[in-house]
C-alpha cells in the first residue's frame, strides 16, 4: 500500500528511441501463396500480406520484420435510376428502364429493376390501361462491390392512347 503522506513522482519519464534509417526496406503484397500482388482498382476484396526485408539503421541491416496485412474492401457504390418517371401520358407501350452507378469497376450486368416488387426486364411492357408504379434499380453486388438499391421512383403511366390534354366535363349535380 502507499502512504497518503509520501509525495510521489508524479510525471512520467520521456521514454523515446531514434534511429536513422540509411536505406528503406523493401516492401510488397502478396497472397496466402506468397504471390506477389499489385495492387489495382479490379483487386480481390481480400486480406493480403504486406512482406518486408533490407533496409539498414545506423550501419546495422534489419534481418526480422514483422509482416503486416492489407485489406481490400468491396466498394459501396451508389445507383441511381436514370429511366422514366413522374407522369407520363404520350401513348407509349413500353419504357427502357436504365440505371447509373457511381463505381465503375462494379458489374453493371448485375443491375436489376423491380416495378411494384416484382422483377422486369428492360425495355418494360407497360401493362394495357397504364397505372401507378414504383420503380427501383438494384445492385446485386459482385465480389469486388456491395448491393446497392436505387430507392423507389414513382412513375404513372395514362392508358395506350391517352393523350396528355384533360377533357373538363359538367358536372351532373348543380352548384348551390
Amino acid at each position: 500500500t502507499l502512504d497518503p503522506a509520501t509525495a510521489y513522482e508524479t510525471d512520467t519519464p520521456a521514454n523515446s528511441v531514434s534511429f536513422d534509417i540509411e536505406g528503406d526496406p523493401s516492401c510488397h503484397i502478396e497472397d496466402d501463396s506468397a504471390n506477389t500482388v499489385t495492387l489495382s482498382a479490379t483487386t480481390p476484396v481480400d486480406v493480403y500480406n504486406v512482406v518486408c526485408s533490407g533496409g539498414t539503421a545506423d550501419g546495422d541491416t534489419f534481418d526480422d520484420y514483422t509482416d503486416g496485412s492489407f485489406e481490400v474492401l468491396q466498394a459501396e457504390p451508389t445507383i441511381t435510376y436514370t429511366g422514366p418517371s413522374g407522369v407520363i401520358a404520350d401513348g407509349r407501350t413500353s419504357a427502357t428502364l436504365t440505371a447509373t452507378m457511381s463505381n465503375s469497376s462494379c458489374d453493371t450486368s448485375l443491375i436489376e429493376y423491380w416495378i411494384n416488387g416484382s422483377q422486369v426486364t428492360s425495355p418494360w411492357s407497360i401493362p394495357a390501361g397504364g397505372g401507378v408504379f414504383t420503380v427501383e434499380a438494384r445492385f446485386t453486388g459482385d465480389l469486388n462491390c456491395a448491393a446497392a438499391n436505387s430507392g423507389e421512383t414513382y412513375l404513372v403511366i395514362a392508358g395506350a392512347g391517352a393523350s396528355s390534354t384533360a377533357t373538363a366535363r359538367r358536372s351532373p349535380f348543380p352548384r348551390r
